[in-house]
């Protein structure tokens, strides 16, 4: 699969991803639970399980395909703990 395919579909996985900011809880498409702000890095372990079984059921990618959209996906996911403390305005 061309990178150009796999960043729409990091786009996607990324538009999946909704943040609650009065609950301070965000929600990913590939957990069954939402994640608060203090144990969001906490859970990067189970993104670890969790993301490649995702992304294998829903979009039929292979390990190395798994593997660059984990690193173009995670790096900057790490921002979520800048969003809860910097919110959009609403």
């Amino acid at each position: 699969m061309s990178n150009l395919l796999l960043d729409k579909i990091v786009e996607q996985i990324k538009s999946e991803v909704v943040i609650d900011y009065n609950k301070r809880l965000v929600y990913l498409p590939f957990l069954k639970f939402p994640l608060g702000i203090h144990t969001y890095t906490c859970h990067m372990g189970d993104f670890k399980v969790y993301f490649p079984k995702h992304c294998k059921d829903v979009y039929s990618l292979n390990d190395k395909e798994i593997e660059y959209v984990w690193d173009k996906y995670v790096t900057p996911s790490y921002q979520f703990t800048e969003t809860f403390n910097h919110p959009s305005p609403s």
